[in-house]
Formats: C-alpha cells, sequence, structure tokens
C-alpha cells in the first residue's frame, strides 16, 4: 500500500460511516433480545405440538362391528369421550343425524365418533328407539339420547348436534382467539 493511496483513504473518511461502542453494544442487545423473544415463542410452540401429539385424533365417524365393540368403546382410554350412533343404514333418521356427526367428527377430532348397526350391538334392539346415541367418557356410559328430537328434531344439524354435545360436556366450547 502507498502513501498515496492512504491520503486517500483518510481523506474520504467520513466518521459517521462508523458505530460508535455503544451504538454496536444497543444492537448487538436489540438482537439477543430477538432471539430470546424467538426461543420463547418456539418453547410455546413446541409446548402446544406436544400437547396435541398427546391428544387422540380421531377425525372421522366409523363402522364398528360387534365384536370391536369391547376395544373401540369400553377401552377406548382414560378421558377419552365416545359417541356411538346405534343406527339401521335405511333409516332416514339414522341417515339424518350420521351426517351431522360425521361432519361434527371431522371438525372435533379429540372425540371418538363411532356407529354400529343396532341390531348387530343388541339383536332385539327396537327400530321405533332410532336413531340411538350412547355417549361415554372413559368406558362409562354417561348418557343415552333415542330420536331425532333430542337433537333439533328432523331440522337437524351439526350445529344443532354439536351444541347439544357442548351442552353434555363432551365437547369443548371453542376458544376466543
Amino acid at each position: 500500500i502507498n502513501a498515496e493511496y492512504m491520503g486517500d483513504m483518510v481523506d474520504n473518511l467520513n466518521p459517521d460511516d462508523y458505530k460508535t461502542i455503544e451504538e454496536i453494544d444497543q444492537e448487538l442487545e436489540q438482537s439477543y433480545d430477538d432471539d430470546r423473544e424467538l426461543e420463547a415463542l418456539r418453547a410455546r410452540r413446541l409446548a402446544e405440538i406436544q400437547q396435541q401429539a398427546s391428544t387422540p385424533a380421531f377425525g372421522k365417524m366409523r363402522l364398528i362391528k360387534k365384536d370391536d365393540y369391547v376395544q373401540e368403546v369400553t377401552n377406548a382410554g382414560r378421558d377419552i369421550w365416545v359417541v356411538l350412533l346405534l343406527m339401521k343404514p335405511d333409516n332416514s333418521g339414522c341417515k339424518l343425524l350420521k351426517s351431522a356427526l360425521n361432519e361434527c367428527a371431522g371438525r372435533f377430532r379429540e372425540v371418538k365418533f363411532l356407529e354400529i348397526i343396532s341390531t348387530d350391538a343388541i339383536p332385539s334392539f327396537p327400530d321405533a328407539q332410532l336413531p340411538c346415541v350412547i355417549i361415554y367418557q372413559s368406558g362409562q356410559l354417561k348418557k343415552q339420547l333415542s330420536g331425532l328430537n333430542p337433537w333439533g328434531g328432523t331440522k337437524l344439524d351439526a350445529e344443532d348436534v354439536a351444541y347439544e354435545l357442548e351442552k353434555m360436556g363432551v365437547l369443548k366450547p371453542p376458544k376466543d382467539e
């Protein structure tokens, strides 16, 4: 490096282009605060993911047979709600309630929604009691509802069914965002 080049560098040196030690320290501290905030956010998100992973996710209504009943219902697990529809495929009330329950199953994945043909579950089950929903928690019978009236009658939809299940404690009320 020659002297003339060094002179030009010094002449072109503008102290305003460079930061003071205090400014550099302040930026480093700001960066450190950002890192701590990101780390806290990561920790919260990881806790949410772990919570979701520990909660069973079912997500759809499934048809079971009599042989599956004990495993799927009685042994469903601790604190697991099971909504079991006793039905007949050709019964219009069963079709209506099944449609609404199936939609609820997709929205409320922490609840196990099952269906079984009524006479497969109980050979002499009367058609007059259809559709019949039996609700269990932790393998214990909590409630039995027959017909469409408990769900809002023949005009029922998934919102009506979700509302009634929430009132029974099966579904948790939506969290305010």
